[in-house]
């Protein structure tokens, strides 16, 4: 995420709230003095790498202001 340390988990998992519906998902997720940001990102299994560039983007110019 930006300037800050983050792991990125990709996933695969059925909704259980939209018919079984199969999505793919991705969380980033940071540890900065003492606090944990997460972040996800997910969509059915067709339309997720078709925006996955886009929202790396975006993560990659969050900043954390305090």
């Amino acid at each position: 995420m930006g300037e800050i340390q983050a792991s990125k988990l990709l996933y695969t998992y059925t909704d259980p709230l939209e018919n079984h519906i199969d999505k793919k998902g991705m969380k980033i997720i940071s540890e900065e003095a003492h606090k944990e940001i997460i972040l996800t990102y997910c969509s059915q299994n067709q339309d997720f790498d078709k925006f996955l560039s886009t929202v790396d983007r975006m993560v990659g110019t969050f900043r954390i202001v305090e």
